[in-house]
């Protein structure tokens, strides 16, 4: 698998909390990229960043974040954008107009073993299979 990591530098605007992005920094060209982002809440910083990757280049556009938050139009925003998919965790309930390129990832049941690791002293790590 031949993977590389992009950066796409953004800033948000103080005065009304919108984000620009500045420059991607990475080959992207005819790449698929996934997105990364602990929260989507308006959904302008994703946006925008599909946008600024598209325009470099990239083939496809996929996403992942730990809270879908969706407040005011986000949902409605990703559904029309050209992002493929949306991979997002259950921390926050579903909404019920959610598009088919949203993907819920559960979970409670790694929270729980987790959690029972600590409390044993036994290792976190050992969950996540890795080479």
């Amino acid at each position: 698998m031949n993977l590389s990591l992009t950066i796409v530098e953004k800033r948000r605007h103080l005065e009304d909390e919108k984000t620009e992005v500045m420059s991607v920094i990475g080959d992207v060209d005819n790449k698929v990229v996934l997105i990364v982002d602990d929260i989507i809440s308006t959904g302008g910083t994703i946006m925008n960043a599909t946008e600024a990757l598209l325009a470099d280049g990239a083939k496809e556009v996929w996403a992942a974040c730990t809270h879908g938050v969706f407040s005011a139009e986000a949902l409605e925003k990703i559904k029309r954008s050209q992002i493929k998919h949306l991979h997002i965790t259950n921390s926050i309930p579903p909404f019920s107009s959610e598009a088919p390129l949203v993907h819920r990832i559960p979970i409670g049941k790694l929270f729980a073993e987790s959690i029972k690791r600590v409390s044993k002293g036994e290792s976190v790590s050992a969950l996540f299979p890795h080479d």
